[in-house]
Protein backbone atom coordinates (compact mmCIF):
# COMPACT_ATOMS: atom_id res chain seq x y z
CA UNK A 1 0.00 0.00 0.00
CA UNK A 2 1.20 3.60 -0.82
CA UNK A 3 -0.56 6.42 0.32
CA UNK A 4 0.94 9.39 -1.81
CA UNK A 5 0.39 13.32 -2.31
CA UNK A 6 0.94 15.32 -5.55
CA UNK A 7 0.12 17.87 -7.84
CA UNK A 8 -2.39 17.72 -10.41
CA UNK A 9 -1.47 19.24 -13.69
CA UNK A 10 -4.32 20.02 -15.47
CA UNK A 11 -4.52 19.67 -19.57
CA UNK A 12 -6.80 21.12 -21.86
CA UNK A 13 -9.69 23.95 -20.97
CA UNK A 14 -13.08 22.30 -19.83
CA UNK A 15 -14.70 25.70 -22.03
CA UNK A 16 -12.74 27.58 -24.69
CA UNK A 17 -15.38 30.10 -26.78
CA UNK A 18 -12.78 32.70 -28.45
CA UNK A 19 -14.08 35.15 -31.12
CA UNK A 20 -12.19 37.72 -32.78
CA UNK A 21 -13.06 39.90 -35.91
CA UNK A 22 -11.60 42.50 -37.36
CA UNK A 23 -12.36 45.86 -37.81
CA UNK A 24 -9.38 47.25 -39.87
CA UNK A 25 -5.53 46.46 -41.25
CA UNK A 26 -4.70 47.34 -37.26
CA UNK A 27 -8.02 47.36 -35.11
CA UNK A 28 -9.62 44.37 -34.11
CA UNK A 29 -12.45 42.87 -31.65
CA UNK A 30 -11.60 39.69 -29.13
CA UNK A 31 -14.23 38.47 -27.06
CA UNK A 32 -16.00 34.91 -25.50
CA UNK A 33 -14.61 32.97 -22.49
CA UNK A 34 -12.79 29.82 -21.20
CA UNK A 35 -13.12 27.72 -17.89
CA UNK A 36 -10.52 25.62 -17.08
CA UNK A 37 -9.15 23.46 -14.46
CA UNK A 38 -6.53 25.25 -11.73
CA UNK A 39 -3.51 22.79 -10.85
CA UNK A 40 -3.72 22.18 -7.28
CA UNK A 41 -2.52 19.36 -4.73
CA UNK A 42 -4.35 15.90 -4.51
CA UNK A 43 -3.48 12.83 -1.66
CA UNK A 44 -4.87 9.28 -2.40
CA UNK A 45 -2.82 5.68 -2.38
CA UNK A 46 -2.05 2.71 -4.50
CA UNK A 47 -2.39 -0.46 -3.75
CA UNK A 48 -0.08 -2.89 -5.63
CA UNK A 49 0.48 -7.19 -5.85
CA UNK A 50 3.76 -8.31 -6.95
CA UNK A 51 3.45 -10.59 -9.05
CA UNK A 52 7.04 -11.18 -9.53
CA UNK A 53 10.49 -9.20 -8.55
CA UNK A 54 9.80 -7.36 -11.57
CA UNK A 55 6.05 -6.89 -12.31
CA UNK A 56 3.36 -5.77 -10.54
CA UNK A 57 -0.32 -5.10 -11.00
CA UNK A 58 -2.17 -2.07 -9.53
CA UNK A 59 -5.10 0.03 -8.74
CA UNK A 60 -5.30 3.91 -7.31
CA UNK A 61 -7.31 6.62 -6.96
CA UNK A 62 -7.15 10.48 -5.59
CA UNK A 63 -8.74 13.08 -4.92
CA UNK A 64 -7.56 16.99 -5.94
CA UNK A 65 -9.80 19.52 -3.91
CA UNK A 66 -9.36 22.41 -6.94
CA UNK A 67 -11.13 25.10 -8.45
CA UNK A 68 -12.31 26.25 -12.02
CA UNK A 69 -10.45 29.56 -13.62
CA UNK A 70 -13.40 31.24 -15.64
CA UNK A 71 -11.93 34.25 -17.90
CA UNK A 72 -14.61 36.25 -19.77
CA UNK A 73 -13.31 38.89 -22.02
CA UNK A 74 -14.85 41.37 -24.59
CA UNK A 75 -12.16 43.73 -26.02
CA UNK A 76 -11.34 45.95 -28.74
CA UNK A 77 -7.62 45.82 -30.00
CA UNK A 78 -5.33 48.22 -31.84
CA UNK A 79 -1.94 47.51 -33.31
CA UNK A 80 0.44 48.55 -31.81
CA UNK A 81 -1.44 49.98 -28.57
CA UNK A 82 -3.32 46.77 -26.87
CA UNK A 83 -6.80 46.06 -25.83
CA UNK A 84 -9.20 48.46 -24.03
CA UNK A 85 -11.08 48.52 -22.05
CA UNK A 86 -8.63 47.81 -18.81
CA UNK A 87 -8.75 45.15 -17.00
CA UNK A 88 -9.53 43.24 -20.68
CA UNK A 89 -9.97 39.82 -19.59
CA UNK A 90 -11.93 39.03 -15.80
CA UNK A 91 -11.05 36.03 -13.87
CA UNK A 92 -13.85 34.02 -11.45
CA UNK A 93 -12.53 31.64 -9.54
CA UNK A 94 -14.58 28.56 -8.10
CA UNK A 95 -14.20 25.37 -6.12
CA UNK A 96 -14.02 22.04 -8.20
CA UNK A 97 -12.67 19.07 -7.53
CA UNK A 98 -11.08 15.98 -9.57
CA UNK A 99 -11.60 12.73 -8.79
CA UNK A 100 -8.50 10.47 -10.65
CA UNK A 101 -8.88 6.02 -10.78
CA UNK A 102 -6.33 4.01 -12.80
CA UNK A 103 -5.47 0.37 -13.17
CA UNK A 104 -2.67 -0.50 -14.55
CA UNK A 105 0.47 -2.36 -15.07
CA UNK A 106 3.92 -1.93 -13.29
CA UNK A 107 6.94 -2.97 -14.71
CA UNK A 108 10.72 -2.67 -12.90
CA UNK A 109 14.19 -2.55 -14.95
CA UNK A 110 15.65 -4.64 -11.87
CA UNK A 111 14.73 -6.31 -9.02
CA UNK A 112 14.53 -4.03 -5.51
CA UNK A 113 17.03 -4.12 -3.42
CA UNK A 114 17.16 -2.33 -0.34
CA UNK A 115 19.30 1.29 -0.36
CA UNK A 116 19.14 1.09 -4.56
CA UNK A 117 16.92 3.02 -6.75
CA UNK A 118 14.82 0.85 -8.46
CA UNK A 119 13.25 2.83 -11.63
CA UNK A 120 9.93 1.76 -13.29
CA UNK A 121 7.27 2.46 -15.97
CA UNK A 122 3.96 2.65 -16.01
CA UNK A 123 1.24 1.24 -18.91
CA UNK A 124 -2.86 1.20 -18.45
CA UNK A 125 -6.23 3.07 -18.05
CA UNK A 126 -7.31 5.75 -15.91
CA UNK A 127 -10.32 7.73 -15.51
CA UNK A 128 -10.48 11.86 -14.62
CA UNK A 129 -14.00 12.88 -13.01
CA UNK A 130 -14.52 16.33 -12.62
CA UNK A 131 -17.47 18.32 -10.32
CA UNK A 132 -18.10 21.06 -7.87
CA UNK A 133 -19.62 24.37 -8.31
CA UNK A 134 -16.80 25.32 -10.58
CA UNK A 135 -17.69 22.50 -13.13
CA UNK A 136 -21.38 23.50 -12.98
CA UNK A 137 -20.33 27.11 -13.89
CA UNK A 138 -18.02 25.87 -16.76
CA UNK A 139 -21.74 24.16 -17.80
CA UNK A 140 -23.07 27.51 -17.94
CA UNK A 141 -20.70 29.51 -19.79
CA UNK A 142 -20.75 26.60 -22.31
CA UNK A 143 -24.21 27.04 -22.40
CA UNK A 144 -24.39 22.89 -22.28
CA UNK A 145 -24.37 20.11 -19.91
CA UNK A 146 -20.14 19.19 -19.99
CA UNK A 147 -18.91 15.39 -19.96
CA UNK A 148 -17.61 15.20 -16.53
CA UNK A 149 -15.85 11.95 -16.75
CA UNK A 150 -13.41 11.05 -19.00
CA UNK A 151 -11.46 7.28 -20.10
CA UNK A 152 -8.32 7.59 -21.23
CA UNK A 153 -4.52 5.10 -21.43
CA UNK A 154 -1.90 6.16 -18.74
CA UNK A 155 2.05 6.30 -19.05
CA UNK A 156 4.27 6.88 -16.53
CA UNK A 157 7.94 6.65 -15.29
CA UNK A 158 9.05 6.82 -11.48
CA UNK A 159 11.38 5.46 -8.76
CA UNK A 160 11.57 3.55 -5.63
CA UNK A 161 14.08 3.44 -2.96
CA UNK A 162 13.60 0.37 -0.50
CA UNK A 163 15.18 1.47 2.65
CA UNK A 164 13.81 -2.13 4.09
CA UNK A 165 12.20 -5.36 2.50
CA UNK A 166 9.19 -4.01 3.71
CA UNK A 167 9.70 0.05 3.07
CA UNK A 168 10.05 2.05 0.19
CA UNK A 169 9.64 6.03 -0.28
CA UNK A 170 8.49 6.18 -4.39
CA UNK A 171 8.50 9.18 -6.54
CA UNK A 172 5.83 8.63 -9.87
CA UNK A 173 4.84 11.03 -12.57
CA UNK A 174 1.78 9.80 -15.11
CA UNK A 175 0.04 11.06 -17.95
CA UNK A 176 -3.24 10.75 -18.54
CA UNK A 177 -4.81 11.14 -21.68
CA UNK A 178 -8.60 12.04 -21.09
CA UNK A 179 -10.92 11.05 -24.07
CA UNK A 180 -10.48 12.72 -27.13
CA UNK A 181 -9.30 15.60 -25.57
CA UNK A 182 -5.83 17.24 -27.22
CA UNK A 183 -4.04 17.79 -23.96
CA UNK A 184 -3.13 15.32 -21.42
CA UNK A 185 -3.91 16.00 -17.86
CA UNK A 186 0.05 14.80 -15.37
CA UNK A 187 -0.15 13.82 -11.92
CA UNK A 188 3.22 14.07 -10.16
CA UNK A 189 3.06 11.98 -6.59
CA UNK A 190 5.27 11.18 -4.14
CA UNK A 191 4.86 8.76 -1.23
CA UNK A 192 5.68 5.32 0.60
CA UNK A 193 4.94 2.03 -0.09
CA UNK A 194 4.14 -0.05 2.94
CA UNK A 195 4.45 -3.78 2.14
CA UNK A 196 1.89 -6.25 3.74
CA UNK A 197 4.71 -9.24 4.27
CA UNK A 198 8.36 -9.46 3.43
CA UNK A 199 8.77 -12.11 0.65
CA UNK A 200 11.08 -13.23 -2.02
CA UNK A 201 8.98 -10.96 -4.36
CA UNK A 202 10.38 -7.22 -1.82
CA UNK A 203 13.85 -5.61 -1.98
CA UNK A 204 16.56 -7.45 -0.08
Amino acid sequence: MTPFVGVYFPGAHLVDMERAGDFGDDTYTLSGANVRQARALNGGGQLTAWLGNQVAIEVTGAYSPGETVTSTYACNCVVPGGCYPKPCVIDTDKSAHVVTGSARLLLAFAPPRVRRPSLYVVVGGGVVNHGGTGFHAAEQTAGTALQSTYWGPIVGVGVRLPLTPTRAPRLELVRVQPGSQGQADWVLSAGVSVSLSDNNNEAR
